[in-house]
């Protein structure tokens, strides 16, 4: 059900039963659960020096043209003792990157040390979207080498 803004009312005016359930009923119901996709992801292998897909698209219906938060974290590492490698993550609402860089939203090295984990996390507010299906995928790169990236969840609420 999505929030729809309640109309403005005069004094002496009468409220039927359906504006209340539409003004008052359906607001407090949509704004207790809102949109929301979430997944846990679980360990991809990336060689590539440009970006690949870390999870499969994921996707938000926006009834209501709101804003959504987006949260993705985890962590990445070598497994095979190769030397310091530096990785790239980056969000893509609608097929466009975020923060268009080829640095991503996030960027940050792994040390040569077997299973030695470095963490990230991705969080990011979209301006106001359009009442419409929107698609978020989130991507890695590295500069060298096999980094894995643990992705333990990825998700999108509007807010």
């Amino acid at each position: 059900m999505a929030y729809v803004n309640p109309a403005n009312r005069s004094a002496g005016e009468l409220i039927t039963a359906a504006r209340w359930n539409q003004d008052v009923v359906a607001n407090i119901k949509a704004l207790k659960s809102p949109p929301l996709t979430r997944t846990s992801v679980g360990t991809v292998a990336v060689t590539s020096t440009t970006f690949v897909p870390l999870v499969e698209t994921q996707n938000i219906i926006t009834t209501t043209g709101g804003r959504v938060l987006c949260v993705a974290y985890g962590h990445s590492y070598v497994d095979d003792g190769s030397g310091p490698q530096r990785f790239f993550v980056q969000l893509q609402q609608d097929g466009n990157d975020v923060i268009p860089t080829n640095e991503g939203i996030v960027n940050g090295a792994v040390t040569g040390v077997s299973f030695q984990t470095t963490p990230w996390a991705v969080i990011w507010m979209t301006s106001t979207l359009t009442p419409a299906f929107h698609t978020f995928r989130l991507y890695g790169r590295v500069t060298g080498g096999t980094v894995k990236f643990w992705v333990a969840q990825f998700w999108m609420l509007e807010v």
